[in-house]
């Protein structure tokens, strides 16, 4: 059986790095396992809904302050794992994870190839 994949939109890069997470009925902590500016990886201690509009404040690797996000939509969920889209990105929490994207991701060489 052949194998299928979707080439994601924006690059994403593995981290390991402590959020916490506030929606209507819940209100949790995770730990987000990759990053990009249109959504992360996240292991919560707190289920949540594929559909669910959390608020979401996450502590990024050498980056101080917590960055607060005020809208992200659960994408998907298997267990405690779930996406996150964002939804309402201020410019300033845009500008600080898009810098420790790029400072954060492999190179990519002329061939296509992360090294």
């Amino acid at each position: 059986m052949a194998t299928t994949f979707t080439l994601r939109a924006q690059r994403r890069v593995k981290t390991r790095c402590l959020m916490h997470y506030l929606g209507t009925h819940v209100s949790g902590t995770g730990i987000v396992h990759d990053v990009s500016l249109a959504g992360w990886c996240v292991v919560g201690d707190q289920h949540v809904t594929q559909g669910d509009t959390l608020s979401v404040r996450i502590l990024l690797p050498l980056v101080p302050p917590p960055i607060q996000i005020e809208s992200v939509t659960v994408q998907w969920v298997k267990g405690r794992e779930f996406g996150l889209r964002m939804v309402d990105l201020h410019p300033s929490a845009g500008a600080i994870i898009k810098a420790f994207v790029q400072t954060t991701a492999e190179p990519i060489h002329q061939d296509g190839a992360a090294r």
